[in-house]
């Protein structure tokens, strides 16, 4: 819900006994989300099409205080989702990935037409769940992720000992 154009509409869903979350979108004046903070959580949407998303999102997150519960409209976006603090964010991608996959064709398709639809969602879902890991791995080498948020570790291969016979000479 935008206060810019009526104001007075939060506080009559307040004064109803609603606690709705108010939504800040790109292209408002900043003072608007300045006010809206001050409830203790907000919305945040972008204004289509999508210009200058990292610049809107750090403009918000630099005027939205701390412990303000954040939600994301349209943000599902993994370049959204491991930047910012969201408590939350929605995004229909996850229905155009599917769409890409049930339409993949040549070489590889082949085996998504064992799959079901329910299985390619959650091939996607597992994408999203890992994609703060996936921020966190971003420009480490292979061998260093064995060691993240650990003593480093060190590997050694060892020739396997042979059992009965003894090797010829």
């Amino acid at each position: 819900m935008s206060i810019v154009n009526n104001p007075g509409n939060l506080q009559r869903m307040r004064d109803a006994g609603l606690n709705p979350m108010p939504v800040f979108h790109q292209g408002e004046p900043w003072s608007v989300l300045e006010e809206l903070a001050t409830c203790g959580m907000v919305g945040l949407g972008f204004q289509r099409p999508i210009k200058c998303a990292e610049e809107f999102l750090d403009g918000c997150f630099s005027r939205i205080p701390h412990g303000t519960y954040v939600h994301g409209f349209a943000m599902g976006n993994e370049r959204y989702v491991g930047t910012y603090p969201f408590g939350a964010v929605d995004a229909a991608t996850w229905w155009y990935e599917l769409k890409a996959l049930l339409a993949l064709k040549g070489q590889g398709s082949d085996v998504l037409q064992y799959l079901t639809q329910s299985e390619l969602i959650a091939i996607i879902v597992k994408k999203y769940n890992r994609m703060p890991k996936a921020t966190a791995w971003a420009g480490k080498k292979q061998l260093d992720l064995f060691t993240m948020g650990t003593e480093e570790t060190v590997l050694t291969i060892q020739e396997p000992k042979r059992r009965g016979r003894k090797p010829r000479s």
